[in-house]
């Protein structure tokens, strides 16, 4: 299997300080997001387009680092340090 590298960058800093090279590896989609918080997709489509859920597109697909979702569940990290104004 070819080894694929991506460049992503990330709009807040905090947020790549918090990914290990291991866990830019480990992604959800908004679907696999919604299914895990037992939420809509939408909802966390919502969160997506207000800049609120830290993510990157590969070629058009949204991808959302699994690394900030399990540190955000276990309260290791505020949601509010990542909301981007504008």
């Amino acid at each position: 299997m070819d080894e694929i590298s991506v460049n992503v960058s990330f709009e807040s800093n905090k947020v790549s300080q918090i990914m290990s090279t291991e866990s830019q590896e480990v992604t959800l989609t908004p679907k696999e997001l919604a299914t895990r918080w037992k939420v809509s997709e939408r909802t966390v489509r919502r969160g997506i387009e207000k800049k609120t859920l830290p993510h990157f597109k590969i070629l058009g697909s949204i991808r959302i680092p699994l690394n900030f979702i399990e540190q955000y569940e276990k309260g290791e990290i505020k949601w509010d340090d990542y909301i981007r104004e504008d």
